[in-house]
């Protein structure tokens, strides 16, 4: 990284969603699958750019005026301690307030071959000092929850997700105060997952291969029936937007945003304006034209999932916006950033 250049990246709309709607503009940040390793090697992922890839986000980040930075997992290639602690030192950097839920690849694994940093590091670097946590921003209400670590373990020989009865028990509580909710957490749901395997068909490219978010449908449903009209996800390392209309909640539309990874091609990050009109969701390239290259031909070289999600990176950011419920009429109202402020959660899973 030594010597590298900073330049502000570009921007492109990606989405325009109706809700949610703040009363006051807030911009945030989000960061998806940096997977930042220290001393791996020879992948179609290029860990050996995970680094380098996340410094460019930070200081892009940095020159945006964002109110807060969400990262929604995987911060590391595998939980390793010097991995995170790299992470750290990077984060020093960062001028903004960080909130990060855990990836698979964040936690305890029964496979790994080293010990992995604890969940209770990860809470105390990146969270309010809870797990799950609700965050006001600006004028957002803002849910995390934890899709990559269960008491019981059932994880730990898997990389799917399961979001515990708890946590969900604990949103529906919360989120009868909130006036702009906005839930992230990191692994795929429903919408996107089946939106993935369909482009996977259409394509001829297995897509199968992605672990799964075991009890989606149960989220969605529990998302519906609490009014949260935008859920934010990482994972599957591609741009994307996606709709569930529950079919027991009338009205019960839930939209799913996915965040592309800052590792592998595309590598981006998102920023979310929310103000009185809706929420525009812009993408933000952090490499150069020869890194995103690169990055396109090392995931061709991959499995049926890295040549998928090369394929698909490459149609989605082309077919720029995904989505639009609504068309500007005026030039976003600027605000000055805020300090968010923590609620504590009353659920320990």
């Amino acid at each position: 990284m030594r010597g590298r250049q900073f330049r502000q990246f570009g921007s492109t709309v990606m989405a325009r969603l109706t809700a949610p709607t703040a009363p006051r503009p807030t911009r945030l940040a989000v960061v998806a699958d940096p997977h930042v390793s220290t001393r791996a090697t020879d992948s179609p992922k290029q860990f050996e750019k995970t680094a380098s890839l996340f410094k460019s986000t930070i200081m892009d980040i940095n020159s945006r005026d964002v109110n807060a930075v969400l990262s929604v997992g995987d911060l590391t290639k595998d939980g390793a301690p010097w991995d995170f602690d790299r992470v750290d030192d990077l984060l020093a950097e960062l001028d903004a307030p960080f909130f990060a839920v855990p990836g698979n690849h964040d936690v305890p694994k029964t496979f790994d071959d080293h010990r992995s940093a604890s969940r209770g590091r990860f809470i105390d670097h990146y969270t309010p000092g809870t797990l799950p946590y609700q965050i006001e921003v600006g004028g957002v209400d803002i849910f995390a929850l934890d899709s990559a670590w269960t008491a019981d373990g059932d994880l730990r020989d898997s990389h799917d997700g399961r979001i515990t009865d708890d946590q969900l028990a604990w949103l529906t509580d919360r989120i009868e105060t909130a006036d702009c909710p906005l839930v992230f957490t990191h692994h795929n749901l429903p919408p996107t997952a089946r939106q993935a395997e369909a482009s996977g068909v259409a394509s001829g490219i297995d897509m199968s291969g992605v672990p799964i978010m075991r009890n989606g449908d149960e989220v969605m449903e529990t998302l519906a029936a609490a009014g949260v009209p935008l859920v934010v996800t990482g994972h599957i390392h591609l741009p994307g937007v996606a709709h569930y209309d529950s079919p027991t909640v009338g009205d019960g539309t839930v939209t799913e945003v996915t965040s592309p990874a800052t590792c592998t091609f595309p590598q981006a990050y998102l920023l979310l304006d929310i103000d009185s009109r809706g929420t525009t969701v812009r993408y933000v390239p952090i490499a150069s034209e020869r890194e995103s290259l690169d990055a396109y031909h090392a995931r061709l070289g991959g499995t049926d999932v890295d040549r998928g999600q090369a394929a698909l990176g490459a149609i989605r950011t082309a077919q720029f916006p995904l989505h639009e419920e609504w068309v500007p009429t005026q030039s976003r109202p600027q605000q000055p950033p805020t300090s968010p402020r923590s609620r504590s959660p009353s659920v320990d899973n």
